[in-house]
């Protein structure tokens, strides 16, 4: 191992060789990752690699394929490779046991939870070898390599807010919990309602709500389903999903006028919800790229999701080997695309093709007409307030399809 135990400078970006600069990253790279296999060399007994040293771990197996997956994951998200090496293998490495909060490098670590430590450890690499780094981390993490704790007297008091006040999360949070002025009805409620009473006498065992937002038509399709998980790309949407799921208690505050703000509260026990959230459970995830577990579903509902999908077909063709035979595929979306969302090329609607307009539901019949029947379609509409007098109101469609 002491061959490994002298760090490499992080290197410069700066450069004109192309070769070169690629050639010392990847000698960078490679030397860090036999840093972080080396730690492994210090087990003695290989027995030990599938136990749990502590009961909030997983076995060390575990976390010797966990960072390989990291990059696999990074590696097909860039688009840097379009094949995984192993599947399944990566399915079982890929999820840590805190995969619903994970922090996962956008949302901030300045959240009550965290603590900072000045200086890097040993095992760190890039800037948090520095010695003037600070490290971030969760005080019930068992990291490989330990910190050294000071114990004092002295006592930080951690001030925070308990109202989410970031404005794109506050208005999702009122769209899928709060009341509008104009009168429309709740929308993710008013679809879960719409998507039960379709399913009928089908049985209802698992259920996969993709883009779940805050969790509303989550929590609402596990009155009757007997597990439901709800996936979103947004790690700050998830987050906000959990707590609420955790505590039973949201809050948010919505602009209302310049600097003035309302402060709402929802409280998953007023919604008779309590219950049924036991039976959810929520996942960062790219429905473009969804892993191999998230399968076997009597529903799939996916709403307001396909015109802002970077690849919506793929995700389509992809999410019909995830529904058992006679379940339901539930889509509803007002068709706003835009290229910021998808690529033109990408459009599965909304577009002329030989002269002739392509409407988004023709395109979804192309896509999915050799698996699924589509049984209904019907408008949904639905309000985003922004503050007390601005809202946007939309129509959404919903389309039912039964698979074949």
């Amino acid at each position: 191992m002491s061959a490994h135990t002298h760090f490499l400078p992080a290197p410069s970006l700066e450069g004109g060789d192309v070769e070169a600069k690629r050639a010392e990253i990847k000698h960078y790279f490679q030397h860090c990752y036999k840093r972080y296999e080396s730690l492994f060399a210090t087990i003695s007994d290989k027995s030990a690699c599938f136990q749990k040293a502590d009961p909030l771990r997983h076995p060390l197996i575990f976390y010797y394929g966990h960072t390989a997956v990291f990059f696999i994951n990074k590696f097909k998200l860039t688009k840097l490779i379009d094949k995984r090496i192993d599947p399944h293998m990566e399915s079982i490495f890929a999820v840590g046991v805190d995969e619903t909060s994970r922090d996962d490098f956008t949302v901030p670590t300045f959240d009550g939870k965290h603590n900072l430590v000045k200086g890097g450890s040993w095992i760190s690499c890039g800037n948090l070898a520095d010695p003037q780094s600070r490290y971030a981390f969760r005080k019930h993490f068992y990291q490989h390599a330990g910190f050294r704790y000071l114990e004092s007297d002295y006592e930080e008091k951690i001030m925070t807010n308990a109202y989410t006040t970031d404005t794109v999360i506050a208005q999702y949070c009122h769209f899928g919990w709060g009341e509008n002025r104009l009168g429309v009805q709740n929308y993710p409620e008013t679809c879960t309602k719409l998507v039960l009473k379709y399913m009928n006498n089908r049985p209802k065992r698992r259920a996969f709500d993709v883009g779940c937002a805050i969790g509303r038509s989550s929590f609402e399709l596990a009155r009757e389903f007997d597990e439901v998980i709800g996936v979103d790309f947004s790690a700050r949407f998830i987050l906000e999903a959990q707590r609420l799921k955790e505590s039973g208690i949201l809050r948010y505050a919505l602009p209302i006028e310049g600097e003035l703000e309302a402060f709402y509260e929802v409280r998953l026990n007023k919604f008779g919800l309590e219950h049924a959230s036991k039976k959810v459970n929520f996942w960062q995830a790219d429905a473009c790229n969804l892993k191999p577990i998230f399968t076997d579903f009597d529903l799939v509902f996916a709403g307001n999701l396909i015109d802002r999908l970077y690849d919506p077909k793929k995700f389509l063709e992809d999410i019909t080997t995830r529904i058992l035979k006679g379940g339901l595929l539930v889509l509803t979306s007002p068709y706003t695309w835009q290229e910021e969302s998808t690529p033109k090329e990408k459009w599965i609607g909304g577009y002329k093709r030989d002269g002739e307009s392509i409407k988004t539901i023709q395109g979804l019949e192309e896509i999915l007409g050799n698996d699924f029947k589509l049984l209904d379609t019907q408008d949904v509409p639905f309000v985003i307030q922004e503050t007390a007098r601005k809202h946007q109101y939309t129509i959404a469609q919903m389309s039912v399809w039964e698979k074949q």
